[in-house]
């Protein structure tokens, strides 16, 4: 018989390996200075969509030209005569505009770049660039672009967008997706689960009502993503603000003191943006909204990591088993091994984000300085790691089923951890010393199901229970049996969550998967 090749063995051929093609993108992959660049690249593959210098750059773009087309209107409709744009502009002018951002190529990004190296200032290398692709289309906005607008007044928008999007797009369906996966988990599964506290064993439970927990948790950690006022019920959203230098509106005032510009500045920024408007701000707004809204990513990401850490310590107990192919190995050496390192890595990612920095974005220098700036350009970093993390945890669950023999065995061997219903049945019959009682024969040993009968039986003979009592007892103390409202308690807490769920869903616009 001839002896199959290593290769073979985990179904992949010679010629599989010999005909692979490195592809662009494979190179780039494998030179990345991050693992979130390379071989995480997968998991986050449309974050670079939201998140990128390229993005970044585009939305600077979008936020100039609506503003322009924003300042062209409010202007022509006011009683001014002091017009730096004399016309508004038509519907065509306004699409030419638009085709800034909405055709924003490599090539425009590369060139923007040219002209940052020259100016060392990014938006007025934006600026020159538009005026530059504009020249030649009878279309000037040269004054109108930017006009009494300062730097923070786009990038802080701009990060605000960018935020909202990353949160809704990426973030709120992969977590959705993980509370769904923690559901099913729950309604699946009914079985007896030997609870412990301080790592030994107390009380019985379920597995329903252990998992219902961690749902609950998640329930309660994503309450603030829905909004309850007065009047109606809102999601969260990204704040945003105009205000020119430090906020007071100094400049665009001194030109136009007779206009609105508080009322121009809020609908723009809640009209064109879809952002809520802060009409208190210096070079940027305080950003407390953002520090709460860090506060609840913090929150969630404890959660989970909360339910890796036990789910981790479950397997390693025995109360799953993971479902294994012939082709994937758990150890180089030792063969008899399935770990569940895809949740190792995912935990090990959730704990390693950061998001204090995003939350402290309230600390800065007087009116204003560089350093909050450079904090937001780094945000796909925390969001990044979040998202493996989500993906490599539903990945392992995915592989995992609990072993119903072994916890119905587990159970039945630890039936002292019914020693608390014994004893507050017999207090219940008048038996104060109960507690010491069954200490006696519970503390630092290993009792059967027969020594807690023989207990019981010889509290029947001493005529201190009788035989109603002494059959509820026994009956009672069956690990099936005393595990009192958990089921109840899952039930209720799951039909909160799956509420919840469809909530978000409609609340964002979030497809249901």
């Amino acid at each position: 018989m001839k002896k199959s090749t290593s290769l073979e063995r985990i179904g992949v051929s010679v010629e599989d390996l010999e005909n692979l093609v490195v592809s662009p993108q494979a190179l780039s992959e494998m030179y990345a200075i991050t693992p979130i660049e390379g071989r995480y690249k997968r998991y986050v593959k449309n974050l670079g969509n939201l998140i990128s210098e390229f993005e970044w750059t585009r939305r600077r773009i979008w936020v100039e030209v609506e503003y322009a087309i924003y300042l062209s209107d409010f202007l022509n409709s006011s009683k001014t005569e002091k017009r730096i744009i004399v016309d508004k502009f038509s519907d065509d002018e306004k699409q030419t505009l638009r085709t800034l951002y909405q055709e924003f190529s490599p090539k425009d990004f590369i060139q923007i770049q040219l002209l940052d190296r020259k100016t060392n200032h990014d938006i007025v290398a934006m600026i020159r660039w538009m005026d530059h692709k504009l020249s030649g289309k009878n279309i000037s906005i040269e004054e109108a672009i930017h006009f009494g607008r300062t730097s923070a007044d786009i990038n802080s928008n701009v990060y605000a967008t960018i935020v909202k999007d990353i949160f809704e797009i990426e973030y709120l369906p992969l977590l959705l997706k993980l509370q769904k996966k923690l559901i099913t988990f729950a309604k699946n599964y009914d079985s007896v689960f030997s609870g412990q506290t301080h790592g030994q064993f107390a009380e019985y439970t379920t597995f329903k009502k252990v998992f219902a927990n961690h749902v609950d948790a998640l329930r309660q950690a994503m309450s603030p993503f829905i909004r309850h006022n007065q009047n109606d019920t809102s999601k969260l959203n990204m704040t945003g603000k105009l205000g020119g230098a430090i906020g007071n509106n100094s400049d665009i005032i001194g030109a136009y003191p007779d206009l609105n510009w508080d009322s121009f500045n809020k609908q723009f920024i809640e009209n064109a943006l879809n952002l809520k408007f802060l009409d208190m701000c210096d070079q940027d707004e305080f950003n407390i909204g953002f520090s709460e809204f860090f506060d609840i990513l913090t929150r969630i990401n404890d959660v989970i990591i909360k339910f890796s850490e036990d789910f981790w310590e479950y397997c390693s107990r025995g109360v799953f088993k993971k479902k294994t192919t012939n082709e994937e190995s758990g150890s180089s050496v030792m063969a008899q091994k399935t770990n569940p390192w895809r949740l190792e890595g995912g935990w090990e990612y959730l704990a390693d984000v950061d998001l204090y920095r995003y939350h402290n974005l309230i600390k800065y220098k007087r009116q204003g300085d560089l350093r909050r700036s450079i904090r937001k350009r780094t945000i796909g970093e925390p969001f990044a790691k979040i998202i493996i993390g989500f993906n490599r945890i539903i990945s392992e669950l995915d592989l995992y089923e609990p072993d119903t023999e072994f916890l119905k065995k587990e159970a039945i061997k630890n039936i002292s951890m019914s020693s608390a219903y014994i004893q507050t049945i017999l207090r219940r019959e008048g038996i104060s010393e109960a507690y010491d009682l069954l200490k006696k024969i519970s503390m630092g040993k290993r009792p059967d199901l027969n020594t807690y009968y023989n207990f019981i039986d010889a509290l029947k003979h001493e005529g201190k229970i009788t035989l109603e009592v002494c059959d509820e007892i026994k009956k009672g103390m069956l690990p099936e049996n005393n595990t009192g409202h958990a089921d109840m308690l899952a039930d209720r807490a799951i039909a909160r969550a799956e509420e919840q769920i469809r909530y978000i869903c409609n609340l964002y616009s979030i497809k249901k998967h």
